[in-house]
């Protein structure tokens, strides 16, 4: 029982990590408005 709820715990930490990686490549400052910059023209530094 204690090797399932550790392995539970980790899997759990590798889920948050890939759903913060997720939300950052999508929601971020960055992710939003990268398209609005190449709308208008503007160089991405």
């Amino acid at each position: 029982m204690v090797r399932w709820i550790v392995s539970k715990l980790r899997e759990n930490v590798v889920r948050a990590k890939d759903g913060r990686d997720w939300l950052k490549a999508n929601f971020s400052w960055e992710a939003k408005l990268t398209p609005l910059l190449g709308y208008l023209g503007a160089e991405i530094e």
